[in-house]
């Protein structure tokens, strides 16, 4: 794949290879050589304001040849039944800078922007660009490539696009596999003279059973989180 641009900045670079090479396989190279990019019988797209030739064009919102971290509020748009930012105008057969967009999503660019975090200082949904536009529980970035796919295939049928297989791989966070055990005689003693100078008799009562082997640690989860994976879909 053959990509035009007149700027050629690490933006473009980091999406290009995220959306050509690990997503789409197929590789891409930018020029800003519209004489060897006119010759060339690639597949080739360009990234400008207009199409240069009969390829397919992505008219760009600017994001990308910027350099600094800049405030941005991006316009909703609509691609057929798929949401979009970054709308703009023009002959391109994609309604929306789709570079910029999925730059701006999978660099968490708005995370770098002043926000009012939790309690924990996290950037939270309610901030999001995702939620305000009405895609966040959506693989919005997939569902664009996947479109895009579409029309590369359609339109350079000679490109080999490899096919994708899905897997899942489940990740657990673990910050502590143990409420009560494993923790050492002066820590449990500690935390059980705690929790009688708090009141907290339940709480004891489990640390006790827990440690004279009378009731499982409710911490340990992972029996129940491997059985549920093993579950058929």
């Amino acid at each position: 794949m053959l990509i035009y641009s007149d700027h050629i900045g690490p933006r473009l670079k980091y999406v290009a290879c995220f959306i050509f090479r690990d997503v789409l396989g197929t590789g891409a190279e930018i020029i800003s050589d519209k004489e060897s990019f006119l010759r060339s019988t690639e597949p080739k797209i360009s990234y400008s304001e207009e199409p240069i030739g009969d390829e397919l064009n992505i008219t760009p919102c600017g994001l990308l040849s910027r350099n600094d971290i800049k405030e941005i509020q991006p316009k909703a748009g609509q691609w057929d039944d798929i949401r979009t930012i970054f709308p703009v105008a023009g002959r391109s057969e994609i309604p929306f800078d789709l570079f910029a967009g999925i730059f701006y999503l999978i660099s968490r660019y708005e995370e770098y922007l002043p926000f009012k975090g939790d309690r924990y200082g996290r950037f939270t949904a309610e901030e999001s660009t995702a939620l305000q536009h009405g895609f966040l529980e959506q693989a919005i970035v997939d569902r664009w490539i996947l479109k895009f796919s579409n029309i590369l295939a359609g339109r350079y049928p000679e490109l080999i696009i490899p096919v994708r297989n899905f897997m899942f791989i489940p990740t657990v966070d673990v910050d502590m596999p143990y409420e009560f055990l494993y923790k050492g005689s002066i820590r449990s003693f500690g935390g059980a003279v705690r929790s009688l100078f708090k009141g907290e008799f339940i709480k004891l009562r489990e640390r006790s059973q827990v440690l004279r082997g009378k009731i499982a640690d409710s911490f340990y989860t992972f029996q129940g989180i491997k059985e549920i994976h093993e579950k058929p879909a």
